[in-house]
């Protein structure tokens, strides 16, 4: 039986387990008591990550300073876990930080989960356009690091001001909701089942969206 790919911002992964197997190595292993992931492409990995996550918008808080990976011990006082247990941790602007759980996004995602990955695949000609137009207008200069952006394939679109995970609780509260959004699959190849919905979310996209064009990590 073949896996379910999954998609995690412009990565996607044959199976789970690929997707797993990429995480603890690239990510958790390889910063496992490094003060910060710094900003790079991991940064941008794990920022597409949490931004899957159901409690996203909580999570994230006022905007992300910058992720590192903790001992779980640490944040389950009272609960008995492996001392070789790590979990992923978020350091808000303000200073205050949280843990997050990342295994549950790959291996059993929740429906606003699935939902948001839809969402983005349904956008998918607008991020390509939104990298078109840019270049059309002239010299592209990266808003994030102030750097030139010599071609298209070393350009990506992100999202700050609203992240994506509150760009679609908003659109999701317009409509009446997570429940009233409808998807054909789980995994990376999810779409919208609703043309009236995907119509409104493109709409609400084009309005609220603010994207970034910025140099790939």
């Amino acid at each position: 039986m073949a896996g379910v790919p999954v998609a995690i911002g412009g990565t996607t992964f044959a199976t789970k387990a690929a997707a797993k197997d990429f995480i603890r190595m690239n990510v958790i292993d390889a910063f496992d008591g490094v003060p910060r992931i710094p900003f790079g492409p991991i940064h941008d990995f794990v920022e597409d990550l949490l931004n899957l996550h159901e409690a996203a918008v909580d999570k994230i808080g006022c905007g992300i300073d910058y992720f590192r990976v903790d001992p779980a011990s640490v944040w389950k006082t009272g609960v008995p876990v492996r001392a070789s247990n790590r979990t992923l941790v978020v350091v808000r602007k303000d200073g205050t930080l949280i843990d997050w759980s990342w295994d549950g996004i790959v291996t059993n995602p929740s429906a606003v989960t699935q939902k948001r990955t839809a969402l983005r695949n349904a956008a998918y000609g607008r991020i390509q356009a939104i990298k078109r137009a840019a270049f059309s207008a002239g010299p592209v200069i990266c808003t994030r690091t102030g750097l030139p952006i010599l071609a298209p394939n070393d350009a990506q679109v992100r999202y700050h001001r609203p992240t994506f995970a509150a760009l679609t609780d908003g659109f999701a509260a317009t409509v009446g909701g997570w429940p009233a959004i409808t998807t054909t699959s789980s995994g990376a190849g999810a779409e919208l089942t609703s043309p009236s919905i995907t119509a409104n979310w493109i709409k609400y996209y084009d309005a609220n969206a603010f994207p970034s064009v910025e140099l790939k990590s």
